[in-house]
Order: structure tokens, then C-alpha cells, then sequence
């Protein structure tokens, strides 16, 4: 089976090219910015490599020929001036189009294209909160467009709040951690959200590649959490309770911004695939981050 990951250095690809390594029935192509760079942060030699600033990119891209491709590569930022609109529609949009336009010529069987549940509002119609969600939802137009051209199968995967170690940018879950041992400025920690463990998360792009004949329709969308919403303030005493340590935390010390989502809790049962369900507690999340 021959897989193309975009997004192979971020906190997500990096930890799913490690899962998949394992498998040795996998040919595996990471579409990457700098090679240079890719092969520093991924150290691995397993796996080959194209440049997307190459000239040549697309037509490697169909010379690998692949069956699957995992599209994790996305421009993330809350804000929305000038130079951020150019930046996320490059990313988010234009680079996956062309992809697509490479994927013209291939045996392409499934394209997973990953969102975020920013695209949502809370009776899960699509009505993004912010421009880069927006960016994500434009880009599922031009995935439907393609798909008429070549017939593949769409799947969009979309995680909720993602934690655990091994990321360079910090996250909730971080910012509550280190409040163990310095002050730290948050909301007032209403925002009700689903943590969803990084584990869970790759679990379930393996699962798509070795399940990906169950997928019957053209498009799917898997809603990656846990079903459960916990408050920022709630997961603040259960690491105080799990850990025994007072956390320093000003809650209200920041304000809420205006694209904060307030409530973000999968609608699991919305999920059609049968192969995936979250199997770590947020409680299990919080020791497994603490023993790590």
C-alpha cells in the first residue's frame, strides 16, 4: 500500500510516521517543504521524501503513484489580518488544490483531509468560528470537485482538543501543567471542550489504512473525541487531584478572545465507521502526559 502524508513534521505526522513505520507492507512518501529539514526532525531513513518547492513536485507525486493520502499539512492562526488571509489560503487551500491537480493522473482510493471542530457550531452544521476554519471548510468544495474527476473516496477526519507530549507549541494541557511550578494567566476556563489523547488520534489514522475497504460512501466525516466535555477549570482540579499539587493559575487573568469557542464536544455518535472509538480516558490521558 502506498501512502502520502502531508504535514509529516507536525506534532501529529511526526508521532503517525513513527506508528507506521512499524508496518513493512507500507510505501510511504512524506510531501515536505524542506528535505533538509524533514529528515533532521524526523531522523528516519525508511521513508522517502519530495520537496513541494521543487518544480518537479506534482510530477513525483504521480510517479509514486499513491493509493492513500493522509493531509495533515494546514496553516493554524486565530487571526484574520492581511498577511495571515494570504498565509492560510496559500496552506489551506492552493497547496491542497494543486496536490489534488497531481492526484489527477494517480489510482488515488482514499484522500483523508483533516479539519478541526472550529468548522462546526453547536448543532454541528458547518459554520466556521474563524477564517482559518473557513479555510478548512472552502477546501472540502474543491476536495468534492476533484473527487468527480477521479472517483476517490473523501474522509474527513476532524479532533477535537489534541494532548500529550512531544510538540514544540504549547496547548491547554501544557499551560496547566506548568502552572505546577510557576503562575500562570488564563480565562476564567469556562470553555467546555473534548480532550482527545495524541494516541487516540494516531490510532486512528492507522486504522483508516488497514480498514480503509470499509469505507462504502463517498464521503465520511469521523468526529475524533471522546464524547465527553470537560471544562478547562474541571481538568484544572483533576490534575490537582491526580497529581497532588496545587496549580498557580489566575483564572480570568486573560480575556476570551472573540473567536474562543465555548463548547466543542465530538458528536461521536454521529461517527459511521465501526473500526475507531476513543479508548483513553481523559484521567488516563492526565497520568499517562505526567509519567511521559
Amino acid at each position: 500500500m502506498k501512502i502520502l502524508i502531508t504535514g509529516a513534521t507536525g506534532y501529529v505526522g511526526k508521532q503517525l510516521l513513527k506508528k507506521l513505520l512499524k508496518n513493512d507492507n507500507l510505501g510511504i512518501v512524506a510531501l515536505v517543504r524542506d528535505i533538509k529539514k524533514a529528515k533532521e526532525s524526523l531522523k528516519t531513513s525508511k521513508i522517502q521524501y519530495i520537496c513541494s518547492k521543487d518544480q518537479q513536485w506534482k510530477n513525483q507525486v504521480q510517479q509514486f503513484n499513491p493509493e492513500i493520502v493522509i493531509h495533515l499539512a494546514a496553516y493554524l492562526t486565530s487571526n484574520d489580518d492581511e498577511s495571515s488571509i494570504e498565509k492560510l489560503i496559500n496552506a489551506n487551500i492552493t497547496f491542497g488544490s494543486q496536490l489534488l491537480e497531481a492526484l489527477k493522473k494517480c489510482d488515488l482510493k482514499l484522500f483523508v483531509n483533516t479539519g478541526t471542530f472550529a468548522e462546526y457550531d453547536q448543532d454541528y452544521s458547518l459554520s466556521p468560528s474563524y477564517y482559518y476554519a473557513a479555510t478548512k471548510t472552502a477546501f472540502r468544495s474543491v476536495l468534492k470537485y476533484y473527487q468527480k474527476l477521479n472517483s476517490f473516496k473523501i474522509l474527513h477526519a476532524i479532533p477535537y482538543t489534541i494532548y500529550g507530549r512531544e510538540h514544540e507549541g504549547k496547548k491547554v494541557m501544557d499551560y496547566l501543567f506548568e502552572a505546577q511550578n510557576k503562575e500562570i494567566k488564563m480565562t476564567l476556563g469556562e470553555q467546555k471542550l473534548d480532550f482527545i489523547h495524541v494516541d487516540d488520534v494516531i490510532r486512528f489514522y492507522d486504522l483508516v489504512i488497514k480498514h480503509y475497504n470499509e469505507i462504502t460512501e463517498n464521503e465520511e466525516v469521523m468526529f475524533l473525541g471522546t464524547g465527553n466535555g470537560t471544562t478547562i477549570r474541571e481538568v484544572a482540579n483533576i490534575i490537582e487531584e491526580l497529581c497532588h499539587r496545587k496549580l498557580h493559575i489566575i483564572w480570568g487573568g486573560l480575556q476570551y478572545r472573540p473567536s474562543d469557542v465555548m463548547y466543542a464536544v465530538a458528536p461521536i455518535e454521529k461517527n459511521h465507521l465501526s473500526f475507531w472509538r476513543a479508548n483513553i480516558s481523559l484521567k488516563q490521558g492526565i497520568v499517562k502526559y505526567w509519567e511521559q
